[in-house]
């Protein structure tokens, strides 16, 4: 079974090393050490304790990794967009209202497609890197077969929604603390969803 409290607990198991997250995390480029952090904690144990800090070579290039695989997940919806947002681009570029207008409307409809694509990938992209960190190989990330089995199961889908519900709710309240608001619940609600996730996949 998935232990939620341990879950929601795990940020708070160490505060040295919950503080050494949200600083490195508010670090343009050098927070995907904290993205390598998560992973590799949560593939080793995703209820105990916090972790130390080391080796952090290896967790940059994991978090490195994680956000180029991250990216590639969501492509597609990036392509929809550009593609159906195109004809608005050039009726402008013309001047045309005709085909302002018709350009506008394509973009509506690639906007809405572009969410539905964008909402699966993120749907998706946990159980990737997870795969990804705990196989060690980037082509892991895109085994649709190992993938399948873990996101389609209501275990998965219960913690992604809770750990999703979880960290907006989070990000929300603490946003009140302007810029280090932000990074501080997107820390600790990324180290809980991913134990919710972690045990989900594992729990299987």
């Amino acid at each position: 079974m998935v232990d939620y409290s341990k879950a929601f607990g795990r940020p708070f198991t160490d505060w040295k090393n919950l503080l050494i997250g949200i600083v490195i995390s508010a670090i343009p480029i050098v927070c995907l050490i904290s993205y390598g952090y998560i992973l590799k904690s949560t593939v080793k144990n995703p209820t105990g304790n916090l972790p130390a800090w080391d080796d952090f070579g290896d967790l940059f290039t994991k978090g490195l990794l994680a956000a180029v695989i991250s990216f590639l997940y969501i492509l597609p919806a990036l392509i929809i967009l550009m593609i159906l947002g195109l004809p608005l681009i050039i009726g402008i570029m013309r001047g045309n209202l005709t085909d302002i207008v018709g350009g506008a409307v394509g973009l509506g409809f690639g906007i809405l497609i572009a969410l539905l694509v964008l909402s699966i990938a993120y749907y998706f992209i946990p159980a990737a890197l997870l795969n990804y960190a705990a196989k060690g190989k980037f082509n892991a990330a895109f085994d649709f077969n190992a993938i399948n089995k873990k996101v389609f199961t209501g275990k998965y889908a219960l913690a992604w929604t809770i750990g999703v519900v979880y960290s907006v709710l989070l990000i929300s309240i603490l946003n009140v603390i302007p810029y280090i608001g932000i990074i501080i619940g997107g820390f600790i609600g990324s180290v809980t969803m991913y134990s919710l996730i972690g045990q989900a996949i594992k729990t299987k």
